[in-house]
């Protein structure tokens, strides 16, 4: 599903000469990758696991565009685990995983 929205990484490599800096695939909808976009930097102050996941990689010394694509990736997946159980979204839902295991 990432692929399709266009929010995942790639990377160019060929052997050991070629090694590009990798990108987010493009080829999905750029709209929606915006929106997709600016609803993370919402998540990443509201939403408990996006905003944990941001500052884990900030804190590791990723800078904030990736952190922001992993943000957008993770809030993809919530989504989709919504909308394929049917259970409403608990923001809390990592704190009580927590505290059973």
């Amino acid at each position: 599903m990432a692929k399709f929205v266009g929010v995942c990484a790639t990377q160019f490599e060929s052997g050991s000469s070629i090694k590009k800096r990798g990108s987010i695939a493009k080829s999905g909808d750029p709209n929606l990758r915006a929106l997709l976009y600016m609803g993370a930097r919402s998540a990443k102050r509201f939403n408990q696991p996006c905003k944990l996941l941001y500052e884990r990689l900030r804190s590791k010394g990723k800078c904030h565009k990736v952190a922001m694509l992993a943000v957008c990736n993770k809030m993809l997946r919530q989504v989709f685990a919504v909308v394929k159980s049917g259970v409403e979204f608990d923001n809390e839902y990592h704190l009580k995983n927590e505290k059973v295991a």
